[in-house]
């Protein structure tokens, strides 16, 4: 007489078996098993154009989890509209995903795959074309949150916000390189390496494209101007105290 097994045992056993394989560095080909079986269950139970669409929807949602990840007090302040515009931004790569998908249904109906392969597909399909906007925001979170973590703090400490009915913000006496950090998250101008003590006021309305914008920085003497690194409406002054020149010009529109 052969004795049953209980679930919850075969499960443990499963499971013994899935990790034992992981340390005789044989995991993928169990694991791979293990996915088949579930696709297969999946797509027995529920439509495969319905799966499709729950698949765009964790990706959608995964890619702006990891968007809001990788927001930290500078980002905050120099880039107020980073959330709303990542949304618009997956939700048209969504969108182009969607045509993926579709015509790999279509094809999949063609060449008589079953659908369990197709969701397979489908899977491999969405991280293909979503593979750069995980590897930007991972690469974005490790950065903000880790690796420079100390840095952008202090930084985003010399940022000052204007007051609540404007949008905007100002710093002073900034180096090179942290200017070079904000320049990224706006359109402000590219400046000369030899640029310091570098500040900007930057005051915008929130629904009307009106905005100034004033910038300012030192050169030692004997450094030339180089005027591809700035807008045109510049002045160049010459400080007298310091013996430094000053480099300074002011853009808006209203």
């Amino acid at each position: 007489m052969r004795l049953s097994v209980p679930n919850g045992l075969q499960k443990l056993r499963d499971w013994e078996k899935f990790w034992g394989n992981c340390c005789a560095f044989n995991a993928y080909p169990y694991f791979y098993s293990m996915m088949t079986r579930f696709f297969e269950k999946a797509t027995q139970r529920c439509p495969i154009l319905l799966l499709y669409l729950l698949l765009l929807a964790i990706n959608f949602m995964v890619l702006l989890a990891l968007t809001w990840l990788s927001i930290d007090e500078l980002v905050s302040k120099v880039d107020t509209d980073v959330l709303i515009i990542s949304f618009f931004k997956y939700t048209g790569l969504t969108v182009i995903i969607m045509v993926a998908l579709l015509v790999a249904y279509s094809l999949g109906i063609h060449f008589k795959f079953s659908k369990s392969k197709q969701i397979q597909y489908a899977v491999y399909l969405t991280l293909l074309i979503s593979g750069y906007a995980y590897v930007t925001n991972v690469q974005a979170i490790v950065k903000n949150n880790i690796m420079a973590r100390e840095f952008r703090e202090q930084l985003a400490n010399k940022i000052h916000k204007k007051s609540l009915s404007t949008v905007g913000y100002n710093s002073d006496s900034l180096s090179y390189k942290e200017y070079e950090t904000i320049r990224p998250y706006n359109w402000f101008p590219a400046l000369q390496p030899e640029a310091t003590n570098i500040s900007f006021s930057y005051v915008a309305d929130g629904f009307l494209p009106d905005y100034s914008f004033s910038l300012s920085y030192y050169l030692k003497p004997d450094t030339k101007v180089d005027s591809s690194f700035a807008i045109s409406k510049h002045s160049i002054q010459l400080d007298t105290l310091n013996q430094m020149i000053k480099v300074s010009y002011v853009e808006f529109e209203n």
